[in-house]
């Protein structure tokens, strides 16, 4: 592990396409408030865990990590029987700011085996893109709305224009 590189790559227009799989190692919670279109979620800390951690920190921070170095070991163990994507499948990984959560995973897929990226700035970076299109790009587009009751052919209408 002493030479290894650790891929990274910055959030831009095609990167989801680039990837057959998406890893979301945020918790249950941060997961279901949000999160990249059709990622995964293989959470490396529990809502309690993350919560508990969190507390500690605050307290100790080198207790913290390392209590968090247990779980995250332990959880990741799980993680890895539940993985049915193959060797050569280009995977993204990604936590909230692309820090320790994300990099755990990353590191135990790498040594593995698999193609796997970092998301740098985490899912954070993947937002601010997000509000940066819709506040600067998506209004230079001109939208049109259609509407109609049920059986008018709006279905129709969209299938003749792709």
């Amino acid at each position: 592990m002493n030479n290894m590189r650790i891929n990274k790559v910055n959030f831009k227009d095609k990167t989801i396409n680039d990837y057959n799989v998406i890893i979301d190692v945020r918790t249950p919670l941060e997961f279901k408030e949000d999160h990249i279109p059709n990622s995964l979620n293989f959470p490396v800390l529990n809502n309690n865990q993350r919560h508990e951690i969190g507390l500690k920190y605050k307290e100790n921070s080198f207790l913290a990590k390392k209590i968090g170095a247990q779980l995250i070991s332990n959880n990741i163990s799980k993680i890895i029987s539940k993985i049915n994507f193959e060797k050569k499948d280009k995977v993204l990984i990604y936590c909230w700011r692309g820090g320790l959560r994300s990099l755990s995973l990353y590191l135990v897929l790498k040594q593995i085996g698999y193609d796997v990226t970092l998301l740098n700035g985490g899912y954070k970076s993947y937002r601010k893109y997000v509000v940066n299109f819709l506040e600067k790009i998506a209004p230079k587009y001109d939208f049109n709305q259609i509407m109609g009751i049920t059986g008018v052919g709006k279905t129709l209408f969209l299938k003749e224009l792709s």
